[in-house]
């Protein structure tokens, strides 16, 4: 599975850039996310963004080592 990575350059310096990841990477991270999330504790309040971006570098790392 290869990485295809889409940076958006906003116009407008108050508009924060945009990465698009390949359908399937996406989802990896998508599924990855949702695996943090269910494993948290009852009791704990979730934070989704943390999750994401715990996730993605997961995800990324694992391509990452495949790849090489």
């Amino acid at each position: 599975m290869k990485i295809t990575r889409v940076i958006v350059k906003p116009k407008s310096k108050s508009i924060k850039t945009v990465v698009a990841y390949s359908p399937q990477i996406e989802a990896a991270i998508r599924m990855k996310a949702y695996e943090l999330y269910l494993n948290r504790s009852k009791g704990d309040a979730g934070n989704e963004v943390e999750d994401w971006l715990t996730a993605e570098r997961a995800v990324l790392q694992k391509q990452k080592r495949s790849t090489n």
